[in-house]
This record gives C-alpha cells, structure tokens and sequence, in this order.
C-alpha cells in the first residue's frame, strides 16, 4: 500500500514539472470529465478510500494540467480557464490531504505547495470570501506538512500567512471575521501542540474575543458552538501553564452556554472537560459529580446513536480514576474500567479503525502484553500507532523487570528504544523527550542484569540527549521533562537497590527543577508535593534518614499551608505527609516525635470531620505508636479498641477495605498480648487471620497492577498475621498449633520473596524473623534437629541482609525479641536483644544520627537482664548508655 502511495506522488509530481501536451478529444468534453473527477475523487477521499481517491485525483490534475497549458489554452475561454484553475486547487489540495493521511508528507508538502501557488493567480474579481477559504485551506495543509516534517518555523509562517489573508478581509468583509476567529483558534491549537502553550494563548484569546462579538451580535447555534470550542481551546492552553482556576471559570462559561444552547451531546463533552478542570485544582467532589454526569448523558445518546460509544468509554475512564482515588471506592473503579475496555472492544469489531484500535490499545496499557500485541499487528501497516507501540513495550519491560526477567526486559526495552529513535529523528522536542527515558529505563534494566558498563553507555547518550531538551527557554517541555522523571521515578519505586540501580540521582533531579519551576509556575506548585514524597521515599530506602527528614518536614509545610487554604480536600493529603514523617523519625529512633506527629493526625480527622475511615486508620496508626513506648500499653489497647469499634461499623464494599479490617484486628491482639490479656489476645487474631483467609481466596487477583499495589503486599499482611497467631497460641500451651501456623506463615513469606522485587529487602527481613521464632517453637515441641535447620537459614539470612545494612537486620531482631518476650520467653528474648545491640554497635559509628537507636536497644537489655536477675551487667549496661549520651 505505502509503495503504491510512493508511485502515485511520483506520477504527481511529474504532472506538476512538466507541463503536460494537451490531450486529444474535444476541451468541452475533457473539461467536463476533470470537473467530474474532481467530483468523484472528493467523495471517494471523504468515505475513507485513499486509495481510490489518489488514482482519481491523478488522473483529474493530468487532465486540467493539459487543458491549462499553453497550447491548451487557445482552446479554453477566459472563464472556463478560471473555473478549471479552481477546480485545480481544490484538486490538488484534496491529493494532497490523501497523501498527508498516506504518511507520505514530503509527496503531500509538494502538492498543497502547488495548490498555494496556484490558488495566487486567480484574478483579484476571484478572491472572494469562497475562493480566499480555498487559499487558506491550501494554507493550512501546507502547514500541517511542514509539521509533519518537523519544519515547525516554516508551518507558522504559513499559519500567519493564512491569519493575515483573513484579517485583511475581514476589515472590508464582516463575513470573514469567522474564518479569521476559526484561523486563530486552529493556530493556537497547532502552537499548544508543538508544547508552545505560552505562544498560544494570545492567538486563542483574539479568537474568543472576535467569537464574543459574533455570538452577541448575531446569536445562532453555531456561533455560540463556535464560541464554547474557542473557550475550551484556551483553557487546555490556560491548564498547560499551569493557570487552572482561568482554565476552570472558561470551563465553567463553556457549561453555562451549552446547557441553555448546546445540544445534549456537547454538555456531555463539557462535563468531560470540566471533570478535569475541577480535579486540576483539587475540587475532586465537584470533579466527580461532573464526570458522573457526563456518562450518564453520553450512556443515553449512545442507546440511539452508536456513535457515541467511544465517548462514553472516554468518560468511563474519567469516571474511574475518580472513584479510583476515592477511599473505598477502588471496586467500583475497576468495575467502571472494565466496563470501559468493553465498549472499546465492542468498537473495534465493529468499526476496527485506527482510531478505535488506538483506544482499545491505550486502555490495555495497564496489561502491557495484550497492548503490545494489539500495536505489533498495526504497525506495519500503519505507522502512526508506533509511538504506542514503543510505550507499550516501555510497560511492557517495567513488568517485566519487576518480576525479576532481566534479559526479557533489556530486549523489550531496547526495542522500544529503537521505535523512540526513529520518531525522535525529526528533531521534535517531545520525541527527544521520550528517547531519553527510553534510554534511562534501559539503563536501569542494564545494572540490574549486572551489566554495569553497557549501562553507563546508555547513561551517557541518555545525558546527551537531556542537553537537547530546551528547559531553561521553554517552560513547557521543561514541565513535560519534570512530569517524565516523575513517572520514571515513581515506576522505579518496585525495585529495591535503588542505589545501585542509579534512580536516586532521578529523584533528585526531578526535585531540583520542580522546586526551581514552583516558585512562579501553579501547576508545579500543585505538583511540588508528590516530586517530595518521591525523593523521601528513596532517601529512606537508602537509609539515609536525616536527608529524609529534611525533606518530609518540607512537605509537611506545603500541606499544613494547602489545608488552611484549602479544608477537607487537602487535609487527606497533609495526612499522607504526616505519615511519611513518622516513618523517617522511626528510622532515627525519635519515638517520642513521631507520638507527637500520629497525636496531630488524630486531631486532624476529629477536627476537619474526615469521616469513620480515616478516624480509625489514624487511632490504628496512634496505638501502634503508643505500643512501641514503655508504660503505655494499656493506652495503646483503649486507641486499637476505638479503631476497630469504628472499622466494625463500615460498610466492606472493597476488599482491601477487608484486608484493613484484618490488619488492625491483627495490630490489636498484638496490643492485648503485651500486657497479658492473652486469651483475648488470641481471639482477635484468630478473628484477623480468617479475615485474611476468606478475603484473599474469594479474590485472588487481589493486587495486581490495575489496583496500584503490589499482590505480595497483601500476602505479606497475612503472613504477619499468622505469626502473631502463632505468638498467641503460644501463650496459652497450644504448642503444635504454633507450629502449623508459623509455619503457613513462612511458606506465604516464601511465595512473597520468590515473586518479585517489591519490599524484597524487608520480606527477607520477615522470613528470617518467623524462621527465628519458628525455631523456638520447634524445641518446645521436642523437634531439635528441625529447629537447629531452620535457624541455621535465618541466620544465613539476617547474615545477608546485614551486609546490606546491619540496621535493617537490628530492626528485625528487635522485633522479635519484643515477640519473644511477650510470650513469656525471657531467655531467648535476651539473647536477640544483645544482638540488637551489637549490631547497632557496628552501624553508629558510620551513621550517628542512629545514636538513639543504640541507646534504646541498650535500655531495653538492661531492662531484660534485671527481669532475669543480673544485675552487675544490667548496671555495666546503665554505664555505657551514660558514656554514649555523656
């Protein structure tokens, strides 16, 4: 097909440099076939058959290219020769579009360029306001050519020239002011589109003014339509620099004038757009009633109208995310998403166009196996869907990569970088954009397969390639680079060696710019608190815990000043933040704070009324804070019994909703085992582990990618759960029982290290635990020699990762010794404390800000030591706690 679209311009543009002898036959009757051809090719082009339509329009511009020629035109009289001319524009210029929509642009350029030409000379008495549409037309094309081709300078020109021929009409014809309103409306469109949104919004705004006058003056259905898609075209330019409340008041215009005028189908649009507007400045219960709206208009249309379905499924989409983001709402998210992906299937087989193909495509992107199938069997045929290919398999590797398939996810990677490559040879900003973190993701593929040198050459043409991104002169593709290292960041969050694998430097570049970009621009200052809560995360993972404070003590500051300005909405988020700083303060040992901080969270959902849900996470949160300090067990049991009194009362519409239930029962029981009060203790985590049971077999896809969470994340709950049953049936003599459940729980924690790279470090870190504690249980069941192994493979185990970091081991043993010492077994209890110790011994001299830490284990095996009666070591222990905070 593309070969023949390859000939057919060669044919064409023969016709065009040499002018063509004329043809035999009568000119009348020669006239009359060009005419109706051109006739003919039109309504060929317009039904979809390119093909068809090329050889006719060939065979019409030959023919007129005849009769116009010199000798020819002794034949032709004035009029005939000026109708011909314009049948020879239009002609062209209808090739022209079939060879743009062929791919094959330069062909196209040439053909529109022709049409220009041609539509010059025609005599002034024909530049009327049909033939000047006919010139800005050819115009148009020619620009949309040049962009085609990257040639983005020469493509505005030619829009300008375009606006100017309108304008000068204009000030003689009022009846023109429309074409000149549409000229600057289309040119705005194309200047946002090459990322130049800056650029424009004066064009989109002339364009609104010259719509107003129009709609006051000479009010009409398409005048007033006119008007709401200039309005709707400056708030996407208004929303891409980041000025979402103008862009909302335009959106909000937009509605108003559509519900007294529009027709049921554009209010539904409408509704679309504003969704997005209100989510864009976090007024996400306005932004759901609009969405929901919306689909409910586009599902009624579409009983009658076919056509509407694909606008439904796009509102679908809309509509999920929503809910998606709504506490306990997660189901029906993924209900309203499946629904979507079903109407584009039903799309396809019905019409399977590129476009539908497109969106069935796009909205498999979260199953990257199916989306790259999907692309793989269109691209060759049509190259248009190779950048969603190449995004597909750039998915596709990160999937893979996470399942720890190394060499899978190289070889798909590298081919998703060939496809940004070629797209990226035009030059075009964003498809350089792309190609480098095309190239950074394979980087990181690269470390992780141990492939270290090939990874620092990608680096290197990856860094290159970043100097071409035009940041400091262009604030758009500045803003569109911050949003690409977010994303590469936040995908890269599932692998664990962050620091080998090179993301930290990621994170910290995304930062920097977004810190630079936020103090003048809304929509990094809206974005600036997630670009944080990335970079805290990886300084936690790499332990370095005062570079994380410094950083969650600054998010904290942005979401207190948005909750004061903003109420309810932003308070969830400045709960997300809080809770990020009491993780790092829980890496520095400051317990004490981090009370305080989960105290604040507490008052927070009382005083803003965030509702039962949000209440009881934070009392779970404040008993689990209570539980780690000494004397306030009894405190802890009053904050858990709150928190689940409030989670009984919820509706358990989501399953995770299940699975929060199950996990505070399970921090319950832990609570009321502390202080004694074991057989209660024992039934709440019997209670937690059934839940756990029933919840997980009745959904066992239950965290997979189209639900934002890692499946082993779920599986790592339940097999925590059974560890603390099994520390409750031990306290009350049900020896073999501990055994069994102990050892499902180490079996579940296997599956969970086997399975992928989330959390690998601390599901490590867990198996070792319960192997540990497993093998106390053994020999109190006379089972020596099993015990004697599976200690053997925990010490093996907490002996890797403290070659990781000795830290992440202390915290572990820790753990266990508060276990081991709530079941009444002092003896062993004591003997992991003193090597919580020692190895916090090992770690403070290279990281002082662990001080505490030290200081807290040593108390606690003073503390152990004296319940045993050893009391010259309990005081050797006092003594050097004086010397370390001495």
């Amino acid at each position: 097909m593309l070969q023949f679209f390859k000939e057919a311009a060669k044919v064409i543009e023969e016709a065009v440099d040499h002018l063509i002898e004329p043809l035999p036959g009568s000119t009348a009757a020669n006239k009359k076939r060009a005419i109706q051809l051109h006739h003919e090719g039109a309504k060929l082009l317009k039904a979809g058959q390119r093909e068809e339509a090329l050889r006719v329009n060939t065979e019409a511009v030959e023919l007129i290219r005849g009769l116009l020629s010199s000798s020819g035109n002794d034949l032709l009289g004035s009029s005939d020769a000026k109708t011909l001319r314009e049948v020879l524009v239009k002609t062209l210029r209808n090739t022209g579009l079939a060879l743009s929509q062929a791919g094959t642009h330069e062909a196209s350029l040439r053909l529109y360029s022709e049409a220009v030409e041609a539509a010059r000379t025609l005599p002034p008495s024909h530049l009327s306001s049909s033939n000047t549409d006919e010139l800005c037309a050819a115009l148009r094309g020619t620009a949309k050519a040049l962009r085609a081709l990257g040639r983005l300078e020469e493509a505005s020109q030619a829009d300008q020239e375009t606006i100017r021929v309108w304008r000068n009409l204009a000030a003689k014809d009022p009846g023109a002011v429309e074409h000149l309103a549409g000229a600057l409306n289309d040119w705005g469109v194309a200047l946002s589109q090459e990322h130049r949104a800056n650029d424009a919004i004066p064009p989109g705004e002339e364009a609104v003014r010259l719509y107003r006058k129009l709609a006051e003056s000479q009010s009409s259905p398409v005048t007033v339509n006119n008007l709401a898609v200039a309005l709707s075209t400056l708030g996407a330019h208004f929303t891409a620099v980041g000025r979402f409340e103008e862009a909302l008041a335009l959106g909000q215009e937009v509605l108003d004038l559509l519900r007294k005028s529009g027709a049921p189908a554009e209010v539904a649009r409408a509704l679309h757009i504003i969704s997005s507007r209100f989510r864009d400045v976090a007024r996400n219960d306005e932004a759901l009633q609009a969405i929901q709206e919306a689909v409910d208009l586009r599902r009624g249309l579409a009983k009658t109208d076919p056509a509407m379905t694909p606008f439904v499924a796009s509102s679908l989409d809309l509509l999920a995310i929503n809910l998606s983001e709504r506490p306990g709402r997660v189901e029906e998210a993924l209900q309203i998403y499946d629904e979507s992906v079903q109407l584009r299937r039903q799309e396809v087989a019905r019409d399977p166009s590129t476009d539908n193909l497109k969106a069935l495509g796009s909205a498999f992107l979260m199953v990257a196996q199916e989306a790259v199938a999907l692309f793989d069997g269109l691209v060759d045929t049509n190259s248009s869907v190779m950048r969603e290919l190449a995004m597909a398999l750039e998915q596709l590797a990160l999937e893979l990569a996470g399942a720890g398939r190394h060499d899978n996810a190289i070889n798909t990677a590298q081919r998703a970088t060939q496809l940004f490559r070629i797209l990226a040879e035009k030059s075009d900003p964003v498809a350089t954009t792309d190609l480098t973190f095309s190239l950074y993701y394979l980087s990181i593929f690269l470390r992780a397969a141990n492939r270290p040198e090939d990874a620092l050459r990608i680096e290197a043409e990856a860094d290159t390639l970043r100097q071409m991104i035009p940041e400091e002169t262009n604030l758009v593709i500045a803003l569109d680079f911050s949003l690409a290292l977010n994303d590469l960041v936040s995908d890269l969050l599932s692998f664990d060696a962050c620091e080998e694998l090179g993301t930290l430097r990621y994170a910290e570049d995304l930062a920097r710019i977004s810190r630079r970009l936020a103090q003048t621009e809304a929509s990094v200052q809206l974005g600036l608190p997630t670009v944080l809560g990335i970079l805290k995360l990886h300084y936690t993972k790499l332990r370095r815990y005062e570079d994380a404070l410094i950083v969650a003590e600054e998010l904290v500051g942005i979401r207190r000043s948005q909750a004061v300005d903003e109420g309810k909405d932003s308070a969830r988020f400045l709960d997300f933040a809080l809770l990020g700083l009491v993780e790092t303060l829980h890496g520095l040992g400051r317990y004490d704070e981090a009370l305080g901080v989960v105290e604040e969270k507490v008052r927070l959902c009382r005083d803003m009324a965030s509702g039962d849900k949000e209440l009881a996470n934070a009392l779970d949160h404040l008993a689990s804070e209570l539980h780690r300090l000494d004397g306030r067990e009894e405190e802890a049991i009053l904050a858990g019994r709150e928190a689940i009194a409030l989670q009984r009362t919820l509706p358990l519409n989501d399953p995770v909703d299940s699975l929060i239930l199950a996990q505070g029962l399970e921090n319950l029981g832990v609570h009321l085992r502390i202080p004694g009060h074991y057989e209660e203790s024992l039934s709440i985590a019997q209670e937690s582990v059934d839940l756990f049971r029933k919840t997980l077999a009745a959904n066992p896809d239950l965290g997979s990618l189209r639900h934002r969470a890692p499946k082993n994340l779920f599986t790592r709950w339940f097999a925590h759960a059974l560890e603390n049953l099994a520390y409750s049936l031990s306290t009350v003599g049900r020896a073999e029982d501990v055994v069994q459940a102990a050892s499902e729980s180490i079996d579940l924690y296997r599956t969970c290290v086997d399975g992928g790279h989330f959390g690998k470090l601390e599901l490590k870190a867990g198996l070792a635990t319960v192997l540990s504690s497993q093998a106390v249980f053994l020999r109190t069941v006379d089972r020596q020699e099993e015990a004697g192994f599976v200690e053997s493979e925990a010490a093996h185990i907490f002996g890797g990762l403290t070659a990781v970091d000795a830290g992440i081991t202390a915290r572990s043993l820790r753990g266990l010794a508060r276990d081991l010492r709530s079941a009444g077994r002092r003896e062993e209890a004591l003997r992991a404390q003193e090597e919580v110790v020692r190895l916090y011994g090992t770690v403070t001299p290279t990281r002082p800000a662990l001080i505490q830490l030290r200081v807290d284990a040593l108390r606690q095996l003073g503390k152990d030591l004296r319940v045993l009666g050893r009391e010259e070591e309990a005081v050797r222990v006092e003594h050097e706690i004086s010397d370390l905070e001495g």
